[in-house]
């Protein structure tokens, strides 16, 4: 087993591209390794055209001189693994594999090869992805970019690989070596890999993957029409509050709540809708408990047993613990019914204490209040 150990407990993938230097993949996996604490690898997946195939094959996977094994051999990576049967390779309708990417047709067929990829290895939770933009053309780290902020999930990563000068790019130079071992650079220089620098950069992103509906998490989409379906998400959510049904319905989807559950997340809504984001939001330290009692009154009764409970509790106002006790259970309760729809409709809170305030990210026009008269609002 190697000596080095994972940061986390999931099973750690690098997902790049490779073009015509087979050993962007060496340089990520040492700096990986070489990070604090150590990142190791258990699989490596790459895409590439036939050309980049050819060149991972002479100059990385030969079981005697092939770069990526003397890496492990040197470094005790042992945990590390690269096969052929991880190499995805670019191909036509036809299954003819790409020895370039020039065509528009090329350009689409990338595209849903990468987002098609990072669906496949984000599905598995017990996953967490290291994803480079080095290797090869811009237009595959463009779509590789852009595909993990799709699917992407909290535990995964984007970077970019920062050689030092001399040894970037040069066909001699795989990774720093623990002994000295001199190489020759394009200008006849000669140079110790031992004094090479290799960094990681890493690349914030936005991650949009818990506003994909189901379908698309599944893969029955394509790089573009997934793509088209984001501010459509975003568009349509919608919340309708039935008060006399004490019924909530997002998105089509009908969760029933419990008697307080349900006033929490209308009385939210109603603010919302009535006053805005910034007046409509609530904050401890206010008398906004009152505005909520008489709301739980309005659709329970004074003497219903958890308004009673609420009014004694709240005597005093509220408090953070109140607060994120409601907040909580409501959002459990939309995470379980909605799956990967739920991100839009949960009850967040922004600003730092003492000044933190709570509400929905809801659009107002988009939630839709029908009274105890059958009347919508």
């Amino acid at each position: 087993m190697s000596t080095h150990h994972s940061r986390t407990s999931f099973k750690n993938i690098l997902l790049t591209s490779c073009g015509l230097h087979p050993q962007i993949i060496t340089e990520i996996i040492y700096a990986l390794s070489q990070q604090n604490p150590p990142v190791v690898l258990h699989e490596v997946h790459v895409v590439t055209t036939e050309v980049g195939l050819e060149q991972i094959k002479t100059y990385l996977l030969d079981e005697n001189d092939g770069y990526f094994h003397k890496l492990c051999r040197e470094y005790g990576l042992n945990d590390t693994h690269f096969k052929l049967d991880n190499i995805q390779l670019l191909e036509n309708a036809m299954g003819v594999s790409l020895d370039d990417i020039q065509t528009v047709g090329e350009n689409e067929i990338v595209a849903n090869t990468l987002t098609e990829t990072m669906r496949q290895l984000t599905a598995d939770p017990n996953t967490a992805l290291y994803v480079s933009l080095a290797g090869g053309r811009r237009t595959i780290s463009y779509y590789l970019g852009y595909a993990l902020s799709l699917f992407g999930r909290p535990q995964d990563r984007l970077s970019h690989i920062i050689v030092s000068h001399g040894f970037e790019a040069d066909d001699e130079f795989f990774y720093p070596n623990k002994t000295p071992t001199y190489i020759t650079d394009r200008s006849g220089k000669t140079l110790n890999t031992q004094d090479a620098k290799i960094q990681l950069a890493e690349i914030p992103f936005v991650r949009l993957r818990e506003g994909l509906p189901r379908d698309l998490l599944d893969g029955e989409a394509s790089f573009v029409e997934t793509v088209a379906s984001v501010p459509k998400i975003a568009k349509t959510a919608q919340v309708q509050i039935n008060l006399r049904d004490k019924l909530l319905v997002f998105n089509d989807i009908s969760i029933a709540m419990s008697p307080i559950q349900f006033t929490w997340y209308s009385w939210l809504a109603t603010r919302l809708k009535q006053h805005g984001h910034d007046v409509g939001a609530i904050r401890v330290h206010s008398d906004h408990h009152q505005d909520f009692l008489r709301f739980f009154e309005s659709l329970y009764s004074a003497n219903h047993t958890g308004v009673e409970r609420a009014r004694n509790t709240l005597e005093n106002g509220f408090n953070v613990d109140y607060i994120s006790e409601k907040n909580s259970l409501v959002n459990k309760r939309i995470k379980k019914a909605l799956g990967s729809q739920h991100t839009q409709f949960l009850i967040k809170s922004s600003g730092r204490r003492p000044h933190t305030h709570y509400s929905l990210q809801l659009e107002p026009d988009n939630i839709l209040i029908k009274d105890y008269f059958g009347k919508n609002s």
